[in-house]
């Protein structure tokens, strides 16, 4: 899973990797949250558009709808043939969006997220750390979560590091480089290849 603020540049990451990893011969599946399949990229497309008026319980759930088709459609099927998912986003997300940044019970969340994952864990999360007030000026076309401000984005940001003491042993942080993605990715194919190796 490839994670982090707004306008950390987790598209090109997630992109570089699954095209270093198909070089190499591996099945990789290249897939996103929330999307991926037909009916999550519908709940995408309300959770993202400024136009709507959606509270934090609520995110929590319509996520977790497009999670759980993503998990059944994709990533399971993939997984059982021994194929390598890369996720642009996971439920990583949700713990500091809705959960540290959007006041829901980290509990609460845990309980509804391991219903839609289907207890499938994932080897290595990675968490590009960006400062959030520049991930912001970074964002060309700004979607609804990208307009809720820097308080938000700082306990977004917060939540993120905050993931990754809980779970030290496959989540890696990776410093934001201004205009230097390709050292980023040295850094996130370095720990892939500890484990595919």
């Amino acid at each position: 899973m490839i994670e982090g603020g707004e306008g950390c540049g987790k598209n090109l990451q997630a992109k570089l990797l699954a095209e270093w990893l198909a070089k190499k011969g591996f099945e990789v599946i290249l897939t996103r949250e929330p999307g991926g399949t037909p009916e999550s990229e519908q709940i995408r497309n309300v959770l993202l558009n400024k136009e709507n008026k959606i509270d934090s319980l609520t995110e929590l759930f319509l996520y977790s709808a497009a999670r759980a088709d993503n998990y059944s459609k994709i990533v399971k099927p993939a997984l059982e043939r021994g194929a390598i998912v890369i996720k642009n986003r996971g439920w990583p997300s949700t713990f500091a969006y809705q959960g540290l940044a959007g006041g829901i019970n980290i509990e609460e969340i845990r309980k509804i997220t391991s219903l839609a994952i289907q207890e499938i864990i994932p080897d290595l999360i990675f968490i590009i750390d960006i400062d959030p007030e520049k991930g912001l000026e970074k964002e060309q076309n700004p979607d609804r979560f990208a307009t809720k401000g820097l308080d938000y984005h700082q306990r977004v940001n917060q939540g993120y590091l905050k993931l990754a003491k809980l779970f030290p042993n496959f989540t890696t942080i990776i410093p934001y480089q201004e205009n230097n993605p390709s050292s980023m990715q040295e850094k996130i194919q370095n720990r892939v290849m500890e484990i595919i190796t």
